[in-house]
């Protein structure tokens, strides 16, 4: 699934594949990203998405982010945790997307990839 696309004004994220990865609906992944729900369905429509020097294109780039590290850590079973209750976000993944954006989720990732044992 390609998730960047090359524009005239340079490389852009392509926001369709990353929304139906997760499972959001429009409004709910455009709360992730802190944007309106029109702004999400104008990407949508033009197959592109926000510009990476943004603060869109940083969450964005945040998701796709987690979608790795989440692949990378429970495989196949990645899109099912993000409905499990994660005490470290008093809430489940996907829950804490919309509420609170994806930089807490990916940081609950980031230590779970990188810890030591």
């Amino acid at each position: 699934m390609a998730v960047a696309v090359r524009t005239p004004r340079g490389p852009v994220m392509r926001v369709r594949p990353v929304r139906e990865w997760f499972g959001l609906s429009l409004d709910a992944f455009a709360r992730a990203l802190g944007v309106s729900r029109a702004t999400v369905a104008r990407w949508e429509a033009a197959n592109s998405g926000p510009a990476r020097d943004t603060a869109a294109g940083r969450a964005l780039a945040s998701m796709v982010e987690i979608r790795r590290l989440a692949q990378e850590l429970f495989g196949r079973d990645a899109q099912t945790w993000f409905d499990s209750l994660i005490p470290m976000l008093r809430d489940t993944p996907r829950s804490a997307l919309v509420k609170h954006g994806p930089f807490p989720v990916r940081q609950v990732l980031w230590e779970a990839r990188h810890s030591t044992y």
